[in-house]
């Protein structure tokens, strides 16, 4: 007990110690203390601390690392729409998200302003959608109606109509906007996508994946990409190798029976 007390009475002297240090950045400027430093760059110590924990380094140089990305969010323009923001704090306050938010998440991904902004609205956005679909089914007696949704300019009479005709799930497009917290359209665009890159063309069959063409001819799927790579050809002519291959050993050995019973 005497020694965890003697440790957090040396850490927390050690952190006040460390905020009293004046802080002098790159172009001059001087602040008495870590106070005075976050109060004018509006950031919580806290932060400061995080980032001096996380990195292992001392104050000047997590200071040097909030004023630098400052004066980039300060030089950065960040368009929404039509509208196109000098000032982050306007942005935010104007967007209805919060600014510590914004440059949270600008540290921890590091993205840009405009992308953390953008993330955002869009997270607004599908919460406004949720609830607006919530209280469309506490009206008793009334049904929700099916929603239209576009497409990659197609359009469809509901979301299960979109699945059926894209040939996706609605858990795997679930899962991508859950992830990356994008809207249904963008989902379902992505899930199209990553599937069409992944069939898989031979003889004028299209299959599910490389894999399930794989095993419906009976091949090793490890031993045709290896033959693809050692020849440097498509893995459609590796497969077409392999099964003449297949079908030649298959004649010489009738052909060897063959041989035998007339002998």
């Amino acid at each position: 007990m005497d020694e965890t007390l003697f440790y957090y009475k040396t850490e927390k002297e050690k952190w006040q110690k460390m905020s009293e240090e004046p802080i002098y950045l790159e172009d001059g400027t001087k602040y008495d203390n870590l106070h005075d430093f976050c109060r004018v760059l509006k950031i919580r110590q806290t932060d400061i601390y995080g980032y001096i924990y996380r990195h292992d380094c001392s104050v000047q140089e997590a200071a040097d690392f909030y004023a630098s990305r400052q004066a980039a969010v300060d030089k950065e323009m960040i368009q929404i729409g039509e509208m196109v923001y000098t000032d982050l704090q306007k942005c935010c306050k104007e967007q209805g998200i919060l600014y510590r938010w914004v440059c949270n998440k600008m540290l921890r991904e590091n993205i840009t302003a405009s992308e953390a902004v953008k993330y955002y609205i869009r997270k607004n956005e599908k919460k406004q959608l949720k609830a607006q679909r919530k209280a469309a089914l506490k009206v008793k007696g009334k049904m929700p109606e099916p929603q239209r949704v576009v497409v990659m300019g197609q359009e469809y009479e509901s979301k299960e109509k979109c699945y059926k005709a894209l040939g996706i799930t609605k858990k795997l497009v679930l899962r991508h906007m859950r992830e990356t917290n994008c809207l249904f359209e963008e989902a379902a665009a992505y899930c199209y996508e990553k599937k069409r890159k992944k069939q898989f063309e031979f003889r004028g069959k299209t299959y599910k994946s490389y894999n399930a063409c794989c095993k419906a001819y009976g091949v090793a799927q490890e031993y045709v990409a290896l033959k693809a790579n050692r020849e440097r050809i498509t893995r459609q002519e590796a497969i077409e190798k392999l099964l003449e291959q297949r079908e030649n050993k298959s004649t010489l050995l009738v052909d060897n029976l063959i041989t035998k019973d007339e002998g």
